[in-house]
């Protein structure tokens, strides 16, 4: 007799104190069928659903392995169907403590110790009701949990409020839990998954329950949350966590139960052959049942199907075991009561595979192996449209076709196999000694990644197997290219390489291919212009606030508008000084503006008055304002108040009218000097325009309110709109601590180091030139943009590459002061005086720009005046430049030394001729030397050289440097020898020849914060947005960087002098980073002193690290050792957490050579075979013992691939280290404890990667990363 699913009943009671309930399991002939808790003080009958034979003894084992000295366990007996047995019954045993055999007694109910009671059940001894096979329902159950104190989770099943299996719960991924049971069809039902043993830290998660393979999620609208009693009265949508003990419903429809129907084949057979023909009856590819047809006349073959008619498109008759002699016939089919015969206009007989291809009109006789397909109409008519042969309802199939060939002498040919996503979809011998096309079909999900792979797995001694590729619809992909990787001999993830044609080893060649080579993807839903707000403006906040130092340390404090930090300052005045940011916001809604002090303790005391919001004054204690004291939390929220005496956040909450428009800006307040394009440096200078008869007003020069403020009570000098172009550094000493130079609210004020330049004349094809009384340097700008310094060839602003010549190392070797040119490349025409060169190595980490001493076109030889500072070997790059007979491009210029002339090709003339241009002057425009207290505020600085910085520190503490835009400059900021405790703060810098921010040797505890940087080293290229060494304890943070010709951010310990530790880099957003550069990172950190930094690297969004290198063969490498966060040579002691990382060449995260980092939290997303989440290798061996890294981990990280992956992980040399604990998805695991699955992000395809509710990161204790605390407010786009 055949097993039939039922219900086993065990009766079981607790006693004893403990808290934690006891355990048994219930075990079948030694098999484990379910665990269940007994957390009753009476009896109480617990049932699980198993398969029995009731014509076979059995042996049912009852197991208790959780005794305590106050927990016991009672089982009174068990209940097969009609059959009972007592525990105290003869023939029951209790195996005491070991389950082993040796300390067996007779039956009891106490369980006072661990062990099993043994009941035996003879074979016919058990009567079980008949099941009704036509009404068994498989109902899966998916569900994860997390356990306390060793015990999981526990769960009933219920159907229609009747108990019908248990479950425990002990894995914290997802698992099905399946149960079969008798349902009534034709009628909807209620299953019901009832939570039961719900603690503090003991959670359970349902996922959904699938009923005969139909789904059902636990967020569909159809199922609802019954909290704690099932009575229908605390019930809330479905949800997948259930963090309190109830009921999961789900209400099934009726559709889901389908009665059984029939179906019937008539048939025959023709034929001598003794085996008779055999047919498989299939309705939509699936198989419900076959036969042997033996009848030469008419027979009927009857099979059944629980599947609703109207669901049914296609019934399918296969024929599979033709051969001489025998033929079969198919006179027709029943299907529910109506009959279709086989010589119908709605069949078609599908020859040979059932692929749609070789397809001919109905007929009864079946000469060849195929299927006749029956099309079914939903009303069971029996004329249907006619088919197709094929199911075209979704397009999700496609041609494929494998292009290979053979080498060798070997017999037999090569088998090649060819997988879609692990599962095979053809084999084929190659015996082809030429490229030729193997074509096979494929299906699947067009919004989804695949992967293709060829396995080779006959490889032998003269016999090769190569695969130039493969074509997807007419769409080509090399085996060579990136989405290709060969895993050479056993397919076992241990010796993979790039792809290749040629299969010398056997192996896999996987192609992972993304969802637009099927014609993904998936359409996007985007915020519509209501759900994403109007435009933004830019306003103006300003707080005026005091604060009294304590040991030395100001004040500190950061502005936030809606959560996300504007700015941050130190109050360094005694008396009310007004600090002024700016912000992006939607006008058209109210704000919260936050003032948080979060310097308690070591930083005084902080006064802030009031703030001005776009023109609009709020007092501190004004109604709508309130003090969140300590943590910002809204636990402990008073009534605002000025006196900020410990640590918390003052929150204004703003009207949305504030913002629509703009107030008439106010004067300042306070008593000022004041400078003006119209003023006169023999006025008092404390008018902010000119009195009416001219005879007082403010001063025309910034050097004139320095040298009164030296001398007077006044600290605070504004400047009016207007231009000051000056002609030589303002430097402000120690003499000028506490001052502050602002620009005017709401005013452009520009600070410029150029000399205009007009007076051009036309020398012919858009050409232009003017005398000057000196030479030009590389600097040039018209209309406030940066030009282009001269080059030879053509550039293009597209192509970094452009304008790039090759060379060869000089003839005795490779030279820091000469190289060999390659053919006519440079000729005697391009030595004119003054001509420059910019030579990269190969691996383009460095860069320079010299003078040419002399050209030897013999030797080809071009000779430098200096040295560029590093060996130029095979396969360095260099371009000439700053030569006026290279000036044939628009925004070219460069000076002609033989009659002093400036030479440039304008966009547009018209500008030249109206506004001239500017020419670079002066290195820096203000100079803080042992300056301190001091604020910069609100001015523009421009057109200063490329080796100098525009605004410089030296020694310099405790400064404000805010709201201030730099463009066409060297480097923008710069902090110096010392230069510490400063805030840098909401300026904007671009077109930088080299770095935005500049920290250098002692400048610690700065903060830099909420700035934007972008189109960094555009003219020299080992340049950073913020680019440090030999600095600690700065924080870093919210600044946004883009189009970078090398870093993003950089901090760098080359020796001791050079030490840099404690640096925080955190919510950071860095996009387009190593453009023209390679072996560098987004974020990179230099270690060479091999120690524990104690650096952070924390909640960065990193979107783009190319990397641009070139060979000794003299070719260009795009994408080369470009990563997202480089731990660079021996960077130690690092903490990488909770980052965003994407669109990177190699690899997400580098350690080369460090010890004792940590990686964790993080989220990487990798679209190529070339990428990596992590690599670990081992530094220069220069370096000694310290290149090997030691105990890295690199735990509780998601790792998504865009296609299928080869692997995540890159180890050479790698010491040792620890990589376990991540969800990996799209690529193989790595750690014994990785789990696969999809982290499911909220919205991949719009850029939202925040993590759904049911993530199983979450299940794994992953931490949503902290979105919007990334970047400042007026961000970059995602």
């Amino acid at each position: 007799m055949a097993e039939n699913p039922t219900t086993i009943t065990v009766t079981a009671w607790r006693a004893g104190t403990h808290w934690v309930a006891p355990d048994f399991t219930l075990l079948i002939d030694g098999k484990e069928v379910g665990v269940a808790s007994a957390d009753t003080y009476s009896a109480m009958d617990y049932s699980f659903t198993v398969d029995l034979d009731p014509d076979q003894a059995h042996t049912v084992q009852v197991r208790y392995q959780s005794d305590t000295s106050t927990r016991d366990l009672f089982v009174s007996g068990i209940q097969i169907g009609e059959f009972t047995m007592k525990s105290t019954d003869l023939g029951v045993t209790y195996d005491k403590g070991a389950i082993d055999g040796r300390d067996v007694v007779s039956g009891q109910e106490a369980l006072y110790w661990n062990g099993a009671l043994n009941f035996e059940i003879p074979a016919g001894s058990i009567d079980l009701p008949q099941a009704d096979d036509d009404n068994l329902v498989s109902i899966m159950v998916t569900a994860s949990g997390t356990s306390t104190d060793g015990e999981p989770p526990r769960f009933n099943l219920l159907l229609d409020g009747e108990v019908i299996g248990q479950g425990s719960v002990s894995s914290g991924s997802p698992t099905d839990y399946v149960f079969k049971v008798e349902v009534p069809a034709g009628q909807e039902h209620e299953v019901q998954v009832q939570y039961l043993n719900d603690s503090s830290s003991r959670d359970f998660y349902i996922h959904s329950v699938t009923i005969d393979g139909q789904e059902i999620k636990s967020t569909d609208p159809n199922v609802t949350y019954d909290k704690g009693a099932l009575d229908g009265r605390d019930t809330v949508a479905g949800q997948e966590a259930m963090y309190w003990n109830g009921t999961m419903v789900f209400g099934a429809p009726a559709s889901m139960f389908p009665e059984s129907i029939e179906i019937t084949v008539t048939a025959r057979r023709t034929g001598s052959d003794p085996t008779p023909p055999h047919l498989k009856l299939m309705l939509d590819g699936e198989v419900i049942g076959e036969a042997d047809v033996t009848t030469t006349t008419d027979s009927t073959y009857l099979f059944t199907a629980k599947v609703a008619p109207e669901d049914v498109e296609r019934v399918q008759v296969q024929y599979t075991n033709d051969a001489s002699g025998r033929d079969l016939f198919v006179t027709g089919v029943a299907f529910n009561g109506t009959d279709y015969f086989s010589t119908g206009s709605n069949v078609v007989y599908d020859k040979g595979a059932l692929d749609g291809r070789d397809t001919t009109a109905g007929q009864e006789a079946m000469y060849w192996n195929g299927t006749m397909v029956f099309a079914i109409k939903a009303d069971g008519s029996s004329d249907p449209a006619e088919p197709t042969g094929t199911d075209t309802s979704t397009d999700d199939s496609y041609d494929l076709v494998v292009t290979a060939w053979r080498t060798g002498t070997n017999a037999r040919p090569p088998i090649m196999k060819v997988f879609m996503d692990d599962e095979l979809v053809g084999s084929v011998s190659v015996s082809a000694t030429s490229a030729t096309d193997y074509a096979f079909t494929i299906t699947g999900d067009p919004n989804e990644a695949h992967k293709i792979q060829i396995i080779y797995d006959n490889d032998d001694y003269d016999r090769d197997l190569h695969v130039t590729g493969i074509t997807i619809d007419d769409q080509f992909i090399a085996s060579t290219s990136s989405y290709a990787s060969y895993d050479k001999g056993a397919v076992d993830g241990i010796y993979v390489v790039s792809g290749t044609e040629d299969l010398y080893w056997g192996g896999g060649l996987t192609f992972g291919l993304p969802e637009s080579v099927f014609n993904g993807s998936a359409t996007v839903e985007t915020p519509s212009e209501t759900d994403a707000g109007g435009d933004l403006k830019t306003v103006d906040i300003t707080v005026n606030a005091s604060g009294t130092a304590s040991s030395g340390t100001t004040p500190y404090f950061k502005v936030m508008v809606d959560g996300r930090v504007v700015g941050e300052a130190n109050a360094s005045a005694s008396d009310s000084k007004a600090y002024t940011f700016r912000a992006d916001v939607d006008p058209s809604e109210a704000h919260e503006v936050q003032i948080v002090f979060d310097s308690d303790g070591q930083g005084g005391n902080l006064s802030v008055d009031s703030i001005v919001v776009n023109g609009r004054t709020v007092d501190s204690t004004a109604s709508n304002v309130t003090y969140d004291k300590g943590e910002l939390d809204g636990e402990d929220v008073v009534a605002g108040q000025a006196s900020l005496s410990s640590t918390g956040t003052l929150g204004f909450d703003i009207p949305a009218g504030t913002f629509s428009d703009t107030a008439t800006p106010q004067a300042p307040m306070e008593t000022a000097y004041y400078v003006s394009a119209v003023g006169n440096d023999n006025w008092s200078g404390t008018l902010a325009e000119p009195n009416a008869d001219g005879t007082d007003g403010p001063f025309a020069s910034l050097e004139k309110a320095q040298a009164a403020m030296r001398t007077s009570d006044i600290e605070t000098t504004y400047v009016r709109q207007g231009t000051y172009h000056l002609a030589e550094t303002l430097t402000l000493t120690s003499q000028d601590s506490g001052v502050a130079f602002k620009a005017y609210p709401s005013e452009t004020v520009v600070l410029s180091g150029g000399e205009v330049v007009t007076g051009f004349t036309d020398e012919g094809n858009g050409v232009y030139s003017a005398k000057l009384d000196e030479a030009t340097d590389l600097d040039l700008s018209i209309g406030g943009e940066r030009q282009r310094l001269a080059e030879k060839g053509e550039w293009d602003e597209d192509d970094v590459t452009a304008g790039w010549y090759f060379a060869d190392a000089a003839a005795a070797g490779a030279s820091s002061t000469s190289l060999r040119y390659q053919g006519d490349d440079v000729s005697l025409s391009d030595l004119a005086p003054g001509t420059r060169i910019q030579v990269m190595n190969y691996d383009r980490l460095e860069d320079a720009i010299v003078e040419i001493k002399s050209i030897d076109t013999e030797t080809k030889t071009i000779t430098f005046e200096t040295s560029a500072g590093f060996a130029l070997e095979e396969g360095t790059t260099f371009r000439l430049v700053d030569n006026a007979g290279y000036v044939d491009q628009e925004t070219e210029f460069a000076w002609r030394e033989s009659d002093g002339r400036l030479v440039f090709k304008p966009a547009s003339p018209q500008t030249l001729e109206e506004d001239g241009v500017e020419v670079a002057r002066l290195d820096t425009l203000i100079y803080l030397n042992e300056a301190k207290n001091v604020t910069i505020e609100g001015f523009t600085f421009t057109n200063t050289k490329s080796g100098g910085e525009a605004l410089l520190l030296k020694d310099a503490d405790n400064n404000q440097i805010s709201n201030n835009a730099f463009h066409s400059v060297g480097t923008g900021i710069a902090l110096t020898e010392g230069s510490s405790n400063n805030v840098v703060s909401g300026n904007d810098l671009e077109q930088l020849a080299e770095h935005g921010i500049l920290l250098t040797y002692g400048s610690d505890a700065n903060h830099i914060t909420a700035n934007d940087i972008s189109q960094i080293g555009m003219v020299t290229k080992h340049a950073g947005g913020i680019y440090a060494y030999g600095v600690n304890d700065n924080i870093i943070s919210h600044n946004e960087i883009s189009d970078s010709s090398r870093y993003g951010i950089s901090i760098k310990t080359w020796d001791e002098s050079t030490t840099s530790s404690n640096n925080i880099i955190e919510y950071n957003k860095i996009a387009n980073t190593m453009l023209e550069t390679a072996d560098g990172g987004a974020i990179e950190t230099l270690g060479r002193l091999g120690m524990d930094s104690g650096n952070i690297i924390r909640g960065n969004w990193i979107d783009g690290a190319e990397g641009l290198a070139t060979s000794a063969s003299d070719k260009w490498i795009e994408g080369q050792k470009g990563f997202g966060i480089y731990l660079d040579d021996m960077s130690g002691g690092t903490t990488v957490e909770g980052n965003f990382i994407m669109n990177t060449s190699w690899a997400s995260i580098m350690i080369h050579g460090g010890d004792n980092n940590s990686v964790t939290n993080n989220i990487g997303i990798l679209d190529d075979n070339k990428e990596d989440f992590i690599w670990i290798a081992a530094a220069n061996p220069s370096h000694g013992e310290k290149a090997v890294p030691v105990n890295n981990t690199v735990t509780g990280n998601i790792i998504y691939g865009e296609l299928p992956l080869d692997d995540y992980i890159q180890l050479e040399a790698a010491g040792t280290f620890t990589i376990n604990n991540n969800l990996v998805y799209d690529a193989p695991t790595y750690g014994l404890d990785d789990v696969t699955g999809n982290p499911q992000f909220a919205n991949r395809l719009a850029g939202d990667y925040s993590l759904q509710d049911a993530s199983p990161a979450k299940v794994m204790g992953f931490e949503d990363l902290q979105w919007e605390l990334m970047g400042n407010i007026q961000g970059l786009d995602a």
